[in-house]
């Protein structure tokens, strides 16, 4: 019992990684968007 229920609040901690992570990723690509927006107007 104990085992299952640190593995299911392991799983919670890698679902919330994952979303910030995703988050990031998102916040990245639209930066570099704009970057290179401005880099091919050159």
């Amino acid at each position: 019992m104990l085992i299952r229920r640190h593995r299911e609040k392991e799983k919670e901690k890698n679902e919330v990684v994952e979303k910030v992570e995703t988050v990031e990723k998102v916040k990245k690509t639209t930066t570099t968007k704009k970057k290179t927006k401005s880099t091919t107007k050159k």
